[in-house]
């Protein structure tokens, strides 16, 4: 698939296999590290500048974050990357295929067709996280020197437009190092935005796998039902016995069933995995994001101009849609419990065999175990959680604004 390649080039771009042939992942770590040294005398050396100081220690979490991530992605690629990849690009109905061979067309074309939609919607997915990364991109890089059109500062005051916050000594703020310090941070961003792009894309279409998957056994489950309606068939061991029709409806309905426990299996597995990979980036987008919120609101309430509140704000509603995204798969996840218990209990069971009631429970008591995307437990990835952290991050800002405005 499209969407999956640049996750492979990436992922083996950044391997980390021998020291001679792993310069982008050492020249990154590299980077990184002059990096964070700066921007930590930042926060010691600019006592005067709170607003300044804020920002470092932002730009610290996520420069921090992002490099774990890419450390684990260049050491580890196979729990990184190949087994998402597998997942998201792997067939879904192999045993279908099997089983059902000679009439697939004619009783699976509702499968098939959601599954065929499913990858032309997975792929447009892709573009559109591409186009939107893009766009962040540049935005990114011109966001401080928009920001610095509308300051009422003194020459004296300013700084150079750079992508993070910096720190030098009295008498080198030059031209010279405000050109080597963009090319700098700009290759370091690069780096940080192709790792969060690799992470929302395999987090995406490894959810709409999932959700693929249940949509699959909604459509079995439905195909079944209209089979095998309740008091329309007797199959029980004596009436196979007396017609070969009834024991090729018990044939049926066990392979019908059959496939339907591979398919359930398959998708809490694929769940596992996706829950899995999606942990650690989830909790490296979410709290370095928050931080950031907080100096936004921070910015924005003693901010005096009204450009500069809402350029600040602008910004704070478009970064914390990243998270916004991420949180809203876990919420289509989420939605998913009470569709599936609500498909189950409306399966016709009645007059079917004790090894169809026995398959059917077992399915139920897995239903009522609510599939939350959860991040080592922390706290489930829905609309209200995403929720909770805009009113914490608030609650902060106005809180140091109002320490601030005391002193």
């Amino acid at each position: 698939m499209e969407s999956t390649r640049f996750l492979q080039k990436f992922t083996h771009f950044v391997h980390y296999d021998k020291p001679y042939n792993s310069f982008p992942l050492l020249s990154f770590v590299i980077a990184v590290t002059l990096l964070l040294f700066n921007l930590f005398m930042v926060v010691l050396y600019e006592q005067n500048n709170t607003e300044k100081r804020l920002k470092a220690v932002a730009e610290i979490f996520i420069v921090i974050c992002v490099l774990t991530c890419i450390v684990l992605r260049g050491v580890r690629p196979e729990n990184a990357t190949q087994t998402i990849i597998d997942m998201i690009a792997g067939e879904l109905l192999e045993d279908c295929r099997i089983s059902f061979v000679n009439d697939r067309k004619k009783r699976w074309g509702k499968i098939y067709d959601n599954y065929d939609k499913k990858r032309r919607d997975m792929e447009r997915l892709y573009q559109n996280i591409s186009i939107a990364t893009t766009g962040l991109y540049f935005a990114y890089i011109g966001r401080n020197a928009f920001n610095q059109l509308f300051e009422e500062k003194s020459g004296a005051e300013k700084n150079w437009p750079t992508l993070y916050n910096y720190w030098c000594p009295p008498g080198y703020d030059t031209i010279h190092l405000f050109l080597l310090l963009e090319a700098f941070h700009i290759y370091v961003f690069s780096f940080c935005l192709a790792e969060a792009f690799c992470f929302m894309v395999s987090t995406c279409l490894a959810t709409e796998r999932v959700l693929a998957d249940f949509q699959t056994i909604y459509l079995l489950i439905e195909d079944m039902s209209e089979h095998f309606r309740e008091r329309n068939l007797q199959l029980d061991s004596k009436s196979c016995m007396q017609s070969n029709h009834n024991c090729f409806l018990m044939s049926d309905l066990r392979n019908y069933m059959a496939l339907l426990i591979q398919c359930h299996q398959k998708l809490y597995r694929n769940f596992k995995y996706c829950a899995d990979y999606t942990a650690y980036g989830t909790l490296a987008i979410t709290f370095p994001i928050s931080v950031d919120t907080v100096i936004s609101i921070y910015t924005m309430m003693k901010a005096t101009n009204v450009k500069i509140m809402v350029n600040f704000a602008v910004a704070c509603v478009f970064v914390n849609l990243i998270i916004l995204f991420c949180y809203h798969n876990g919420q289509k996840i989420v939605n998913q419990n009470d569709i599936l218990r609500q498909y189950l209990r409306e399966v016709p069971w009645i007059d079917k065999p004790q090894w169809f009631k026995t398959s059917l429970c077992i399915m139920m008591r897995r239903a009522n175990n609510n599939t939350e995307m959860k991040p080592y437990g922390l706290f489930v990835l829905n609309h209200e959680s995403f929720k909770n952290i805009i009113k914490a991050a608030f609650s902060y800002g106005n809180i140091i604004y109002s320490v601030k405005s005391n002193t």
